[in-house]
């Protein structure tokens, strides 16, 4: 990724990668106490309307008075961006909308490993992408077409396929050992093989923990 900046921020990317920038961020603040100390109950319509503000795009909300600078720095930048993300799930209390069984570690760590998947998708950060699926790992897309990850991650690359936002609805973990299933639906914002849309898709999305990190994986 480059030419990055940081909306309302005079960081830039000069030779140094936007991962790297954020990283070097998170390492020198505690992050997790800064996500778990805001009494503000993020969703992830929150974290799209901040993504698209960030990306320069029409928001589906006003944002006007939105609670968005978790860093109290007066702006809104990719490190609040960040913290929202984390503490979205730190405040995830449940598996589904209908259960009251408290999150595992192990659920609360696929359900990370899946939006991370999905926001280097956007990001086109084909490194995160590569370091969150096993080995063999393949693609089927809506019209029956199965990649593999290297086909996959190529167009998202070269630009063939373009992902913009993307909602995670309904999700259930189920965990057994060292594998786990993600149920539920996924909405993308898109433009794939030149035809753009918003398609809401079945998840179904299964993980092996390879390691002590759990990864997307075939069956």
């Amino acid at each position: 990724m480059s030419g990055f900046s940081v909306r309302g921020s005079v960081a830039q990317n000069e030779g140094e990668s936007a991962r790297a920038i954020v990283q070097n961020w998170l390492d020198n603040n505690n992050f997790n106490k800064i996500a778990e100390k805001k009494e503000v109950h993020y969703t992830m319509q929150d974290i799209r309307n901040l993504q698209d503000f960030l990306l320069g795009r029409p928001t589906e909300e006003d944002l006007s008075g939105k609670p968005y600078d978790l860093t109290g720095d007066e702006r809104w930048d990719v490190f609040d961006l960040c913290l929202m993300k984390k503490a979205y799930i730190n405040d995830t209390q449940t598996v589904d909308a209908t259960s009251s069984a408290t999150i595992t570690t192990d659920q609360s760590a696929v359900l990370e490993t899946y939006e991370r998947f999905e926001q280097a998708m956007i990001d086109k950060d084909i490194d995160t992408l590569n370091d969150l699926v096993t080995a063999d790992k393949t693609f089927t897309h809506m019209s029956g077409k199965v990649q593999t990850k290297e086909e996959f991650f190529g167009e998202i690359a070269d630009g063939t396929l373009n992902y913009y936002t993307y909602k995670l609805n309904s999700p259930v973990v189920t965990v057994d050992g060292d594998t786990a299933l993600l149920t539920g639906s996924t909405t993308l914002e898109a433009k794939v093989y030149g035809a753009s849309g918003t398609w809401t898709l079945k998840t179904n999305q299964h993980f092996v923990k390879q390691d002590g990190k759990w990864l997307l994986s075939d069956k």
